[in-house]
């Protein structure tokens, strides 16, 4: 016990003594975890010379002590040879994590009439010159200033996708994983790069220490980490001092063919306009839209702060905000951030967004093309542009195949998953729409989530379970549609779609409830199931005079509504063969695109006539 305690007391002074000289020194982490896993395996052996050389005294080595301390000696090397060379597993498809995105053999039947997608091939060896940044923790012990770990991280982002040659995940694909418990590893082989940075971020007043750790993906020990101490003043100095550090280590560890960094110039001259962007984009949406009026006005050349700004205004108005502003606001602000610097995708999705809804489709694509350009790495661009421009205009398998695209980017994100199951549902491939509805929950969405829920109508209403289709599509519906009244009368619509001698009734009692609405109290979503209620009723009359009174509600802001994949489901054939689907889709200004782009799926497009299968 003597000898043991006194061990103990060594190791601990030992281990104690490398740390500090670790932090002073900036060693390798892999120095202390060494020195730690030796003197965890020397125990037995201590304890053993101990037991013969003190508790019984010999003086002498003898035979059953030698074979013991051999025994414990070869064990011990076996065990630091584990410790230090652990296992690979085999590679798995990124989307292992939630599931495989593409659909499977056994679905095929069910998704016969779905267009084909592109369905994520076996990942390659990931290239030396590649680094994902994931979240960086928050040590500060105040969860309101996680905004500045978080921005850290984004910005190291930004500054090393500037490196030539050196692959790095986008924003979304990393802060994915955020408070999950994924092996690095695994984050690693989803994203296709050969190692991680990982950090924390403490700080005290206006001084902050920021750790940063790059691992090797293969192993997921460190081979590179340092400790930084600066003001916050030196924030972005601190950046470009990390970033060139990074390139060199992947240069000298990894072998990776790298030209050496480059420091970017600042996103803001004034460390308190970053400060108050970063609180911005950290704040649940539309409740601190001031701090970025207060970036703004402090450096009014800060253009990631008006693409921000541009972002907000764009969403209150999905929302439903009573402000005819905010689509004005939003080009004005995306406009001047691309005229500060037009190397923003973000703005650029913002302009294509803005003009999808107005009805201006080839600017829409021209601007999301244009953002995709610009980072080909981010799902986001991906998503805005399959769900904003391809879906309206009825081309579902390019909509799909830039859905994969971004699920592969971020195999870890439910976006995608989402957005998929939602497509899947439009055309009727009800087996995908719910598997990839599933994978969306897993990979940690809500399942009360609003595409979700309609998915999940949808599903239940084409396997003839009417009651739990209304169940499903009811809380999606704004408050004055969910009364006593109007959830009856949902509830006799849903009945009567399997019931042909119901339809008439239930068409008449739902036109006349919707006469006793008020038009604004009808948002965008709610006003295309109506649209596609009517249709499922046999009343195109209905369907088609409602869907244009929509318009002429919409037209009062602007714009055309949001999204119009509605109207390329499969459930709205009946729809699109109706003569006057021609004079529907021009209201909507769509003939353009499809006169450069081609037509929508099963659709042929001549001689400014659109005829559908």
């Amino acid at each position: 016990m003597q000898w043991t305690l006194a061990y103990a007391a060594v190791a601990y002074t030992l281990l104690h003594t490398t740390e500090m000289l670790s932090d002073a020194l900036e060693w390798p982490h892999l120095i202390a975890r060494i020195l730690t896993i030796v003197l965890l395996l020397a125990v037995p052996v201590v304890v053993l010379l101990a037991w013969y050389h003190g508790h019984k005294g010999e003086h002498r080595i003898s035979t059953g002590e030698l074979s013991l301390l051999a025994v414990l000696l070869l064990i011990g090397a076996g065990l630091f040879w584990a410790f230090t060379h652990p296992a690979v597993r085999a590679p798995v498809e990124p989307q292992a994590a939630v599931g495989s995105a593409a659909p499977s053999a056994a679905s095929a039947p069910a998704a016969a009439s779905a267009p084909a997608a592109t369905s994520a091939p076996a990942a390659p060896s990931a290239p030396a010159a590649s680094v994902a940044v994931v979240p960086f923790a928050n040590l500060t012990g105040e969860p309101g200033k996680e905004y500045f770990s978080d921005g850290m991280a984004e910005e190291l982002i930004n500054e090393l996708t500037h490196v030539p040659g050196l692959k790095v995940p986008a924003r979304t694909s990393s802060f994915a994983y955020k408070g999950r418990n994924v092996d690095i590893r695994q984050i690693a082989r989803d994203l296709g790069v050969a190692s991680i940075l990982e950090g924390s971020v403490r700080s005290a007043g206006d001084r902050i220490r920021v750790t940063a750790q790059l691992i090797n993906a293969q192993t997921g020990y460190h081979y590179w980490s340092r400790n930084y101490d600066r003001d916050f003043g030196d924030v972005f100095k601190l950046e470009d001092e990390i970033s060139a550090e990074i390139v060199e280590a992947l240069r000298s560890t990894m072998k990776a063919q790298l030209p050496a960094a480059v420091a970017q110039a600042p996103p803001t001259v004034d460390p308190e306009a970053y400060r108050l962007y970063l609180q911005a984009r950290s704040s649940p949406f539309l409740q601190d839209e001031h701090l970025l009026d207060q970036a703004i006005a402090r450096d009014p050349q800060f253009a990631r702060a008006y693409a921000e700004r541009a972002s907000l205004s764009l969403i209150a108005a999905a929302l439903g905000r009573a402000d005819p502003n905010l689509l004005p606001n939003a080009e004005r602000d995306a406009e001047e951030a691309l005229a500060l610097d037009p190397t923003l995708p973000f703005a650029q999705m913002v302009l294509g967004t803005i003009n999808a809804w107005r009805g201006h489709w080839l600017p829409a694509e021209s601007a999301s093309r244009a953002a995709e350009r610009l980072d080909d790495s981010d799902p986001e661009l991906k998503q805005a542009h399959a769900s904003g421009v391809l879906l309206s205009a009825g081309q579902m398998r390019r909509a799909l195949d830039e859905l994969y695209a971004a699920q592969r980017l971020a195999p870890a994100s439910p976006t995608p998953f989402t957005l998929l199951a939602a497509t899947y549902s439009l055309i009727g491939a009800d087996a995908e729409a719910a598997r990839n509805a599933d994978r969306a929950v897993a990979a940690g969405e809500s399942r009360t989530a609003d595409l979700l829920v309609l998915t999940d109508s949808t599903v239940a209403r084409r396997s003839g379970r009417d009651a739990d289709a209304a169940a499903y599509a009811l809380p999606t519906l704004p408050a004055v549609m969910r009364t006593a009244r109007g959830s009856a009368i949902v509830r006799n619509v849903f009945a009567a779609f399997g019931e042909p001698a119901k339809r008439a009734a239930a068409a008449h009692s739902l036109g006349a409830w919707l006469q006793d609405l008020k038009p604004a109290d009808l948002g965008i979503q709610p006003r295309q199931q109506v649209i596609g209620w009517y249709v499922l009723l046999g009343d195109l009359d209905s369907a088609f005079d409602f869907a244009n009174r929509s318009l002429d509600e919409f037209g009062r802001s602007g714009t055309i509504g949001t999204t119009w994949g509605l109207l390329w489901g499969s459930d709205m054939r009946p729809f699109r063969r109706d003569p006057r689907f021609q004079a529907f889709v021009a209201r909507l200004r769509l003939p353009d695109y499809w006169q450069r782009y081609g037509p929508p799926d099963e659709c042929d497009f001549k001689d400014g006539k659109l005829i559908c299968r």
